[in-house]
């Protein structure tokens, strides 16, 4: 009995996300990652297919994944980064050099 009450929620959470993860809106088409929805328009096929085995996969698996495609990570807006001034301290600068 326990087990319905869990089935039916994912059936609707299924059937308002579509099989392939995604749904239609009026702009175009959005697919799922993670939690976030995404415009699948500025995807490549490659990275929609790779979301395709993503959201195959158990949610611990999911959080094993190291990597995103970088189409997908520039269109979730993570922070890019940047390479820092390397800073040398005056202890850094005063070192003898051994024999």
């Amino acid at each position: 009995m326990r087990k319905s009450g869990i089935l039916l929620p994912a059936l609707l959470l299924a059937l308002l996300c579509g099989c392939a993860g995604g749904v239609e809106d009026e702009v175009g088409s959005l697919v799922q990652f993670g939690e976030r929805m995404v415009d699948s328009s500025s995807l490549s096929q490659e990275t929609l297919e790779w979301l395709e085995w993503y959201n195959s996969l158990p949610s611990e698996e999911q959080q094993a994944v190291s990597a995103i495609p970088p189409d997908l990570y520039e269109e979730l807006d993570y922070p890019g980064t940047e390479d820092a001034q390397a800073t040398v301290t005056e202890e850094e600068t005063n070192v003898e050099e051994l024999p």
